[in-house]
């Protein structure tokens, strides 16, 4: 788009490049992300580009979650457009938390869990549910008001097919009509062993991932991974039973 300028890189990965833009003569800016990998690229292109079409219209409007604003899948190097947030990430909320005492470290961390679940649920609870299947700290951005915002819906992500005969506790997905990006998308640590085998998407696969992120904020270190003994460590911060339970199932 001849009106955008790129400003500055401000991320990269095995995908391509995301960047900070500015509008030319507006005072607007945006964070674009570029998909120069060979094989990401022909999958996105391929991918149903009504998936993102539903991401636009049905998640943009989510306090939690980043808008997609427009997207070009067409060229050479296709391409998504969002808001730009500044805040930061998740993970930079959590170094913050280090110097709070437990008791308000652990309300941060609740409150924060609560906040990135509201916009998994919303996208779970249309009709044709939108799954993320790559929720991480670097997916959760912070704005400049400390809200927390989940973004990059609908690419790591897929749709999942509305509930019909044969369903596996209320959910049955159809990978042949609905395709997704990368049959076994997202982050190692955060994807249940379903995701990792390439089973079909399934919005458990985010739920998955939403006890692993409670599990570390609460004990407010992202290096450190649920196991057997998850129960003790979260018992041990003295959280409601209840709580603990949660996030163990």
């Amino acid at each position: 788009l001849s009106s955008w300028v790129l400003e500055r890189q401000i991320g990269v990965g095995g995908f391509g490049e995301v960047w900070a833009v500015r509008h030319e003569w507006k005072a607007d800016r945006r964070a674009v992300k570029f998909f120069t990998h060979p094989d990401v690229r022909h999958r996105l292109v391929t991918h149903e580009k009504k998936v993102l079409v539903r991401v636009m219209r049905h998640a943009g409007d989510h306090p939690n979650i980043v808008p997609l604003l427009e997207c070009n899948l067409d060229g050479d190097v296709p391409w998504l457009m969002y808001e730009y947030v500044d805040g930061g990430t998740l993970a930079d909320a959590v170094r913050e938390w280090h110097t709070r005492p437990p008791a308000k470290r652990v309300r941060k961390a609740a409150r924060s869990l609560l906040a990135i679940a509201a916009a998994i649920a919303h996208c779970h609870r249309l009709a044709t549910p939108i799954v993320h299947r790559d929720l991480k700290p670097a997916n959760v951005l912070r704005d400049a008001a400390g809200a927390l915002r989940v973004t990059d819906f609908g690419i790591g992500g897929a749709a999942v097919a509305p509930p019909a005969d044969g369903r596996t506790q209320g959910f049955q997905t159809n990978s042949g009509r609905v395709p997704t990006l990368l049959r076994a998308a997202g982050s190692f640590g955060y994807a249940g062993p379903q995701q990792r085998n390439g089973d079909p998407p399934d919005p458990r696969d985010d739920v998955y991932a939403l006890g692993v992120l409670g599990f570390q904020l609460l004990l407010g270190d992202l290096t450190l991974w649920p196991g057997p003994d998850m129960a003790d460590d979260l018992r041990a911060l003295g959280l409601p039973r209840g709580l603990v339970a949660l996030l163990v199932h």
